[in-house]
């Protein structure tokens, strides 16, 4: 029986590297938490929307046991899953319709003005009452008519002022509006990952959360220049220069956090490695007992809840029997020298 549920943001965990290949990227996550002993899951919110399900993995360390990893889908509302950069522009939105507001309300000021204007124009001469003529009518109406014409005109002008900013502030509402509606399109689930952890003692645990993600690549780019000789003890100069293009549109934005490039290509794989023929037999020495501590990894697939055995992890790694291996290079991998972030903005950003 799980003893309590402990929720945690996907975009609330930092990022420990992102390895980008040429159709998607690698995520590393590092969650940290303490929990007590008892069965508890944790809830891992809003993944991305372009993760691929098969390939969650969780690595951890600690006094515990992972019993098991699964992917679930459930429907939410937009308001619910919105990464930072929809609430950003949510937030801008909603700054520019009180803007647009405030003026609406101040362009309705000035039409009941001049809506009382014309109620006391209109009366002039709707009297019952015997209607006489004379000089000081006369510059009555001239003095009502010049203040009449000259507010009215006033008015005007200032509701014409003001039609031109709420004309502009309409149509930068209406492109935020695209805009959120356009990152909202593949957000209309929640997509979260569930870990059953026990927990033998209260105690201080790291998880790393590994998954991939589509809509991300990179791509080399050169540079090349020659610098002619213009005399005969001068020497032609070939200069090369290259550099990374990488895109993501992945719904996270990846803040502060190492880069990696590869060239491999995850989506075709390795060789199938040979399977050699394993000697066993009996010895009399006894070797003493190893730690208890062991690294723990699960794997979750597409929304079924996944069997796996119960690993135990402990603090510090387990030591492993010497081996003799070797290893085909497939491809290179590329460090950027500082952390950077990259938005998910779909943009070119050249390291």
């Amino acid at each position: 029986m799980v003893a309590s549920v402990v929720t945690f943001k996907a975009r609330d965990l930092p990022i420990q590297a992102v390895t980008i290949f040429n159709d998607r990227a690698q995520i590393k996550r590092e969650l940290k938490t303490n929990l007590p002993g008892g069965m508890h899951e944790i809830i891992i919110e809003n993944v991305s929307h372009s993760i691929d399900r098969d390939s969650i993995r969780v690595d951890g360390t600690g006094d515990a046991q992972i019993h098991e990893v699964k992917f679930k889908e459930e429907h939410a509302s937009a308001e619910e899953i919105d990464s930072p950069a929809i609430q950003k522009l949510v937030g801008e939105k909603k700054e520019l319709e009180e803007e647009k507001a405030r003026l609406g309300d101040k362009k309705n000021l000035f039409q009941r003005q001049l809506d009382s204007l014309n109620a006391m124009s209109n009366k002039l001469g709707s009297s019952d009452k015997t209607f006489v003529f004379d000089e000081s009518t006369e510059g009555n109406i001239e003095k009502f008519f010049a203040f009449y014409d000259k507010r009215a005109i006033e008015l005007k002008k200032e509701m014409r002022n003001i039609d031109e900013p709420i004309k502009d502030l309409s149509s930068k509402i209406d492109k935020l509006t695209r805009q959120i509606d356009q990152l909202r399109s593949n957000a209309q689930v929640s997509r979260n990952i569930l870990v059953t952890v026990n927990v033998s003692e209260e105690s201080d645990l790291t998880f790393v959360l590994t998954y991939q993600v589509y809509s991300a690549h990179w791509n080399p780019v050169y540079d090349v220049r020659v610098v002619t000789a213009e005399t005969a003890k001068e020497k032609t100069v070939l200069k090369m220069d290259y550099f990374a293009v990488i895109r993501q549109n992945t719904g996270e934005e990846w803040t502060d956090t190492k880069i990696l490039l590869s060239t491999a290509q995850p989506c075709q794989g390795g060789n199938v490695p040979e399977l050699g023929t394993l000697n066993a037999s009996f010895v009399s020495k006894v070797e003493p007992p190893q730690p208890k501590m062991a690294r723990s990894f699960v794997t979750a697939r597409s929304c079924m809840m996944m069997s796996a055995d119960v690993q135990s992890f402990g603090g510090a790694p387990m030591r492993s029997v010497g081996m003799t291996a070797s290893q085909q290079v497939l491809s290179t991998e590329f460090e950027i020298a500082e952390k950077k972030t990259i938005p998910s903005d779909d943009s070119e950003h050249k390291m």
